[in-house]
Formats: structure tokens, C-alpha cells, sequence
């Protein structure tokens, strides 16, 4: 086991591609060493369909959960969700990893994501400060991104 840049463990050595096989390995490694008070501001369940990955030949269904006071990013469906959002793979990288709620609008605006449930999680969710253990674990998330 290597470290990565934030000093914790690191499984492979390289960033991968938001959402691959290695990526999700890397980030569930991860979520092992995380210490997150459970005060999430927002208990938030999305399903995300993510479409045109670039290591992928078709869809890939992943989730977002915030109800453990961490931000889980896996793949597979959860059963009970808030929405459920359809998105291309690079909006989905800009919003949940690069931190850019922007882009999430600017798609939206653009017909580029398809909501289905309560769409006031998502807003609630882009307007967050982050606290700074949720900080450090998007900085994890994104130094193991490719």
C-alpha cells in the first residue's frame, strides 16, 4: 500500500477516471480512513444514471449518499432515493469531484441532465459550505481523479 498526496493510504499509485473499476476500488479504500463527525447538513440519497463514460460501452448506475455524514460515491442504485439525475459522465465529474455546481445548472439549462424526484435536494446540495472534513474527503476524491 502506497500514500497518496494527502498522506493516507493509497491502494493504486495513479488517478483514475471518475467512476471506474480502479477509481471506485480506490475510493472505497478511502472511505475506510475517513473520520466524519455524523453532522451532515444534508442527508441527500441521488441515484445517477451517468451516460457517454469514456471507459464504458453503455450507462453506468451510480448513487450519492450523504445520510452516513460522508459523501459515498459507488456504483449501483440505492433502493430509496430523493432523485434521480441522468447525466453525461464529464457533468457528473464537474459537479460531484471537481466541485462545480455551476456546471450542474448550466447543463440543466442545456438539456443535458433529466431530473426525476425532489430537485430542491439538488439545489440544497450545490448551495452547502463544505465543512472541512467534507473538504478533505473531496480532496481525496479528486487526487485519486483522473
Amino acid at each position: 500500500m502506497t500514500r497518496h498526496r494527502s498522506g493516507r493510504p493509497s491502494l493504486i499509485e495513479v488517478p483514475h477516471e471518475f467512476l471506474s473499476d480502479d477509481w471506485i476500488t480506490e475510493a472505497r479504500a478511502l472511505r475506510e480512513t475517513w473520520d466524519i463527525p455524523n453532522d451532515v447538513p444534508l442527508a441527500v440519497r441521488i441515484n445517477i444514471n451517468v451516460t457517454a463514460a469514456p471507459f464504458a460501452t453503455s450507462a453506468l448506475a451510480a448513487h450519492l449518499d450523504t445520510t452516513a455524514g460522508v459523501p459515498v460515491v459507488d456504483l449501483g442504485h440505492l433502493e430509496t432515493v430523493d432523485l434521480t439525475i441522468t447525466v453525461e459522465w464529464a457533468v457528473a465529474k464537474s459537479l460531484f469531484i471537481d466541485g462545480q455546481p455551476s456546471a450542474a445548472m448550466s447543463a440543466f439549462l442545456n438539456g443535458k441532465i433529466a431530473l426525476e424526484g425532489d430537485m430542491t435536494k439538488l439545489l440544497e446540495l450545490q448551495n452547502l459550505t463544505p465543512t472541512p472534513e467534507s473538504q478533505r474527503v473531496y480532496e481525496d476524491l479528486r487526487a485519486i481523479t483522473r
